[in-house]
């Protein structure tokens, strides 16, 4: 695996596929290997082989997390929601899961509720990313949920004091019903 692993560094992803299906002849199922096998597929420009290897890790331990997210991702690239809300629903209760593919998804698609979950929970998985959590804030505030929005920069002011004097002045103005953002 070492080996596939430098070849796909230095770009040479024939030769990280050709070592990695190695490494996975003797250690078949391995979900390591088979998430490394399917980058460098990608890198080769092999996106069926890819989703394929990466649909295969997820069928052997469907409640990893990561491989789960990027299993549903790519389901709903393909245009397969139902499929891709069945494999995140009993990870996460929703198909918003908290990765920023799906920030980025439900942003382009303008499914602003979703976008709100899955952003709350990457805000949450990160929490000293103060540009993050004054996203989240700006989110909230983009789609309505002024109090919210609040709420989340009183949370950044008493998290990072340095940002205090900034996020007083935001809430002043969302409090006095304009929107900073646009301003």
């Amino acid at each position: 695996m070492f080996l596939g692993s430098f070849l796909s560094a230095v770009g040479d992803a024939p030769g990280a596929i050709a070592e990695f299906q190695k490494a996975l002849e003797l250690s078949p199922g391995k979900q390591q290997i088979l998430l490394e096998l399917a980058a460098a597929y990608e890198r080769a420009g092999k996106k069926v082989e890819s989703r394929e290897t990466i649909r295969t890790a997820f069928e052997l331990d469907p409640t990893n997390p990561e491989i789960a997210k990027t299993h549903a991702y790519l389901l709903l690239l393909e245009g397969k929601r139902a499929e891709a809300e069945q494999v995140l629903t009993p990870l996460y209760g929703s198909i918003a899961a908290p990765d920023p593919r799906f920030v980025n998804y439900f942003l382009e698609r303008k499914e602003y509720q979703n976008l709100l979950i899955s952003m709350e929970g990457v805000a949450e998985a990160n929490p000293s990313d103060i540009q993050l959590q004054y996203s989240l804030a700006a989110a909230y505030l983009q789609v309505g949920e002024r109090a919210q929005s609040v709420t989340q920069l009183k949370k950044i002011g008493e998290q990072f004091p340095q940002q205090a004097t900034q996020t007083r002045a935001l809430i002043g103005e969302i409090e006095a019903g304009r929107n900073p953002i646009q301003e």
